[in-house]
């Protein structure tokens, strides 16, 4: 299901598609560090 959302999103608007990537990749990255900074006090 999400796969076939995200080839709909491609084909429709490329540009979204790939914010839609990045805006993944830097939440995943802020979540990390977050929750390291929160281990580390």
């Amino acid at each position: 299901m999400a796969d076939a959302k995200l080839l709909d999103l491609q084909l429709i608007n490329p540009i979204k598609f790939y914010q839609y990537l990045l805006f993944q990749l830097i939440y995943s990255n802020l979540k990390t560090l977050i929750l390291a900074n929160i281990s580390i006090f």
